[in-house]
């Protein structure tokens, strides 16, 4: 009898300990670096039935909608449809919110049975799908490592220094 005991013991220990030692997903590989991540277990792989949705009536959350559809596309050879509405398991959506803390260019990703897209501005918006195109394109069936991110960019403008190319060309 002790020894039945023992080894139910020892087996929910396992089953417990092993639940909890699993590895969240690490953060992803994309320029410029997010500047946070959460990671979750497995994966999310879009689906024949994924779409595009967005939510509200803002004609600049459309467009942002439209052009990652045609850049998606053109990646992976594959169209996603664009709808407004209400979203489900599988979907991509974007949506515009109030959290002005992001600025202009910030915004919110979360991927779980959906990749949820939230930002301030379409701007921002416009910089996720970047991002999700950047992590889409790294895994042949185009799945994304669930788990939720907040990015935005470290100073106002966007830009990089051009002083060492020119120096060592005209060298």
């Amino acid at each position: 009898m002790k020894i039945k005991r023992y080894l139910m013991l020892l087996a929910a220990c396992t089953f417990f300990l092993g639940k909890s030692f699993a590895a969240n997903n690490e953060k992803p590989f994309v320029i410029p670096e997010l500047q946070e991540w959460r990671g979750a277990q497995g994966m999310f792989t879009p689906s024949a039935t994924s779409r595009i949705v967005y939510v509200g009536k803002d004609p600049s959350v459309a467009r942002v909608a439209n052009q990652f559809a045609e850049d998606y596309e053109t990646m992976f050879g594959r169209r996603l449809a664009v709808v407004q509405g209400r979203a489900s398991a599988g979907d991509f959506v974007l949506s515009l919110s109030g959290d002005k803390q992001l600025g202009e260019e910030g915004y919110v990703v979360k991927i779980a049975d959906r990749v949820t897209i939230s930002a301030p501005k379409s701007k921002g918006l416009f910089w996720a799908t970047r991002t999700i195109l950047q992590m889409t394109e790294q895994n042949s069936d185009q799945a994304l490592s669930k788990g939720s991110m907040r990015d935005y960019p470290d100073y106002a403008i966007r830009g990089f220094s051009l002083s060492r190319w020119i120096s060592c060309a005209t060298m």
